[in-house]
Protein backbone atom coordinates (compact mmCIF):
# COMPACT_ATOMS: atom_id res chain seq x y z
CA UNK A 1 0.00 0.00 0.00
CA UNK A 2 1.59 3.15 -1.30
CA UNK A 3 -1.21 5.72 -0.17
CA UNK A 4 -4.58 5.44 1.34
CA UNK A 5 -7.36 8.31 2.00
CA UNK A 6 -8.46 8.91 6.00
CA UNK A 7 -10.58 11.38 7.44
CA UNK A 8 -8.88 14.94 8.12
CA UNK A 9 -9.74 15.65 12.02
CA UNK A 10 -12.92 14.66 14.69
CA UNK A 11 -16.34 15.79 13.66
CA UNK A 12 -19.83 15.84 14.24
CA UNK A 13 -23.01 16.30 12.55
CA UNK A 14 -27.00 15.48 14.01
CA UNK A 15 -30.00 14.95 11.62
CA UNK A 16 -33.51 14.33 13.30
CA UNK A 17 -35.80 11.79 11.66
CA UNK A 18 -39.54 11.88 12.57
CA UNK A 19 -38.36 13.20 16.17
CA UNK A 20 -35.65 10.32 16.31
CA UNK A 21 -32.22 12.49 16.59
CA UNK A 22 -29.10 10.81 15.54
CA UNK A 23 -25.68 11.88 16.43
CA UNK A 24 -22.56 10.95 14.30
CA UNK A 25 -19.52 10.92 15.59
CA UNK A 26 -16.62 10.53 12.75
CA UNK A 27 -12.88 10.57 13.73
CA UNK A 28 -9.63 9.07 12.66
CA UNK A 29 -8.24 6.34 14.01
CA UNK A 30 -5.21 4.09 14.53
CA UNK A 31 -6.15 0.93 16.75
CA UNK A 32 -9.01 -0.90 17.77
CA UNK A 33 -8.17 0.35 21.58
CA UNK A 34 -9.08 3.74 20.29
CA UNK A 35 -12.57 2.51 19.09
CA UNK A 36 -13.03 1.03 22.51
CA UNK A 37 -12.14 4.06 24.71
CA UNK A 38 -13.79 6.47 22.29
CA UNK A 39 -17.29 4.39 22.67
CA UNK A 40 -16.35 4.46 26.52
CA UNK A 41 -16.19 7.80 26.14
CA UNK A 42 -19.59 8.35 24.37
CA UNK A 43 -21.76 5.96 25.90
CA UNK A 44 -20.97 7.61 29.23
CA UNK A 45 -21.56 11.31 28.13
CA UNK A 46 -24.65 9.92 26.49
CA UNK A 47 -25.55 7.81 28.91
CA UNK A 48 -29.49 8.04 27.63
CA UNK A 49 -29.13 7.94 24.48
CA UNK A 50 -31.30 4.89 23.22
CA UNK A 51 -28.21 3.19 20.30
CA UNK A 52 -24.89 3.70 20.01
CA UNK A 53 -24.01 2.02 16.68
CA UNK A 54 -20.25 2.75 15.52
CA UNK A 55 -18.89 0.99 12.48
CA UNK A 56 -14.68 1.54 11.55
CA UNK A 57 -12.35 0.57 9.20
CA UNK A 58 -8.62 -0.45 10.29
CA UNK A 59 -5.44 -1.04 8.57
CA UNK A 60 -4.35 -4.40 9.33
CA UNK A 61 -0.58 -4.22 9.09
CA UNK A 62 1.74 -3.23 6.16
CA UNK A 63 0.27 -5.51 3.58
CA UNK A 64 -2.61 -3.01 3.24
CA UNK A 65 -5.38 -5.81 4.76
CA UNK A 66 -8.36 -3.62 6.19
CA UNK A 67 -10.28 -5.28 8.92
CA UNK A 68 -13.92 -3.75 8.96
CA UNK A 69 -16.33 -4.17 11.97
CA UNK A 70 -19.75 -2.53 12.58
CA UNK A 71 -22.38 -2.63 15.57
CA UNK A 72 -26.36 -2.28 15.42
CA UNK A 73 -26.20 -1.79 19.33
CA UNK A 74 -29.64 -3.41 19.38
CA UNK A 75 -31.55 -2.07 16.37
CA UNK A 76 -32.78 -4.48 13.85
CA UNK A 77 -29.89 -6.22 12.09
CA UNK A 78 -28.59 -5.09 9.02
CA UNK A 79 -30.20 -1.14 9.58
CA UNK A 80 -27.99 0.68 11.18
CA UNK A 81 -23.85 -0.64 11.71
CA UNK A 82 -23.95 -1.78 8.26
CA UNK A 83 -25.27 1.32 6.51
CA UNK A 84 -23.01 2.85 8.45
CA UNK A 85 -20.27 0.97 7.42
CA UNK A 86 -21.21 1.12 3.74
CA UNK A 87 -21.02 4.61 3.91
CA UNK A 88 -17.38 4.51 5.64
CA UNK A 89 -16.08 2.34 3.06
CA UNK A 90 -18.38 4.34 -0.02
CA UNK A 91 -16.10 7.11 0.79
CA UNK A 92 -13.03 5.06 0.82
CA UNK A 93 -11.99 5.78 3.55
CA UNK A 94 -9.82 3.24 6.34
CA UNK A 95 -7.79 4.03 9.84
CA UNK A 96 -12.00 5.53 10.49
CA UNK A 97 -14.38 5.50 12.79
CA UNK A 98 -18.07 6.77 13.02
CA UNK A 99 -20.53 6.16 15.52
CA UNK A 100 -23.86 7.60 15.88
CA UNK A 101 -25.96 7.73 18.68
CA UNK A 102 -29.78 7.84 18.52
CA UNK A 103 -32.29 9.15 21.03
CA UNK A 104 -35.72 7.31 20.22
CA UNK A 105 -38.55 10.15 19.19
CA UNK A 106 -41.31 7.68 19.66
CA UNK A 107 -42.09 6.70 16.26
CA UNK A 108 -41.02 4.07 14.91
CA UNK A 109 -38.77 4.22 11.34
CA UNK A 110 -38.52 0.53 10.15
CA UNK A 111 -35.75 -1.14 8.34
CA UNK A 112 -35.72 1.78 5.35
CA UNK A 113 -36.08 4.34 7.44
CA UNK A 114 -33.04 2.95 9.87
CA UNK A 115 -30.62 2.71 6.98
CA UNK A 116 -31.58 6.36 5.55
CA UNK A 117 -31.27 8.10 8.67
CA UNK A 118 -28.27 5.94 9.84
CA UNK A 119 -26.22 6.57 6.54
CA UNK A 120 -27.46 10.04 6.40
CA UNK A 121 -25.77 10.66 9.94
CA UNK A 122 -22.37 8.91 8.99
CA UNK A 123 -22.40 11.02 5.52
CA UNK A 124 -23.20 14.34 7.13
CA UNK A 125 -20.37 13.44 10.02
CA UNK A 126 -17.88 12.39 7.26
CA UNK A 127 -18.20 15.25 4.99
CA UNK A 128 -17.32 17.65 8.28
CA UNK A 129 -14.67 16.25 8.87
CA UNK A 130 -13.16 15.74 5.52
CA UNK A 131 -10.80 13.37 3.56
CA UNK A 132 -7.42 13.32 3.52
CA UNK A 133 -4.91 11.09 1.36
CA UNK A 134 -1.69 9.69 3.19
CA UNK A 135 0.89 8.47 1.17
CA UNK A 136 4.38 6.19 2.27
CA UNK A 137 7.27 8.45 2.60
CA UNK A 138 11.20 7.86 3.57
CA UNK A 139 12.08 10.52 6.13
CA UNK A 140 16.18 11.27 5.57
CA UNK A 141 18.60 13.50 7.52
CA UNK A 142 20.91 15.27 5.52
CA UNK A 143 24.07 16.99 7.13
CA UNK A 144 26.58 19.11 4.79
CA UNK A 145 28.34 22.37 4.70
CA UNK A 146 26.49 26.02 3.29
CA UNK A 147 27.88 25.99 0.07
CA UNK A 148 26.82 22.52 -0.88
CA UNK A 149 22.75 23.37 0.93
CA UNK A 150 22.61 26.39 -1.34
CA UNK A 151 22.78 23.99 -4.63
CA UNK A 152 20.73 21.18 -2.50
CA UNK A 153 18.33 23.73 -1.42
CA UNK A 154 17.95 24.75 -4.95
CA UNK A 155 17.61 21.46 -7.16
CA UNK A 156 15.44 19.83 -3.85
CA UNK A 157 12.65 22.56 -3.65
CA UNK A 158 10.10 20.06 -4.81
CA UNK A 159 10.67 17.70 -2.05
CA UNK A 160 9.33 18.22 2.04
CA UNK A 161 12.20 20.14 3.88
CA UNK A 162 10.46 19.64 7.92
CA UNK A 163 12.96 21.12 9.79
CA UNK A 164 16.73 22.54 9.65
CA UNK A 165 19.25 23.55 11.73
CA UNK A 166 21.54 26.23 11.14
CA UNK A 167 25.17 25.88 13.17
CA UNK A 168 28.66 25.14 11.50
CA UNK A 169 26.92 22.98 9.26
CA UNK A 170 23.73 22.54 7.94
CA UNK A 171 21.33 19.72 9.26
CA UNK A 172 18.06 19.08 7.62
CA UNK A 173 15.15 16.75 7.47
CA UNK A 174 13.36 16.29 4.34
CA UNK A 175 9.99 13.69 3.85
CA UNK A 176 10.06 11.62 0.27
CA UNK A 177 7.55 9.75 -1.30
CA UNK A 178 8.33 6.84 -0.97
CA UNK A 179 8.53 6.21 -5.13
CA UNK A 180 10.58 9.46 -5.47
CA UNK A 181 13.17 8.10 -2.70
CA UNK A 182 16.09 6.55 -5.69
CA UNK A 183 15.44 10.18 -7.25
CA UNK A 184 16.09 11.82 -4.39
CA UNK A 185 19.26 10.10 -3.41
CA UNK A 186 20.81 10.39 -6.67
CA UNK A 187 19.68 14.38 -6.93
CA UNK A 188 21.43 14.62 -3.29
CA UNK A 189 24.42 12.91 -4.49
CA UNK A 190 24.47 15.08 -7.80
CA UNK A 191 23.97 18.23 -6.19
CA UNK A 192 26.98 17.60 -3.71
CA UNK A 193 29.12 16.44 -6.22
CA UNK A 194 29.46 13.02 -4.37
CA UNK A 195 28.44 12.44 -0.88
CA UNK A 196 31.87 11.92 0.43
CA UNK A 197 33.70 14.38 -1.46
CA UNK A 198 31.62 17.34 -0.06
CA UNK A 199 31.69 16.12 3.60
CA UNK A 200 28.06 15.19 3.46
CA UNK A 201 26.41 12.63 5.18
CA UNK A 202 22.80 11.35 4.04
CA UNK A 203 20.90 8.87 6.11
CA UNK A 204 18.16 7.22 5.83
CA UNK A 205 15.56 7.71 9.07
CA UNK A 206 12.84 5.38 8.54
CA UNK A 207 9.37 5.20 6.75
CA UNK A 208 5.65 5.30 7.42
CA UNK A 209 2.73 7.25 5.87
CA UNK A 210 2.38 10.98 6.29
Amino acid sequence: MLSYKTLSQPAEAAIIEKKSRFIAFARPISSESEVLEFLAQLRKEYWDASHHVYAYNLRDGAGGMVRSRSSDDGEPSGSAGAPVLETLTGAGVIDALVVVIRYFGGTLLGVGGLIRAYSGAAKAAIAQAGIIEMKLCREYSLELGYPAWNRVKHLAAKYIVTDVCYGERITARFLVEITDASAFETLITDATGGLASAGAVLINIGEGFF
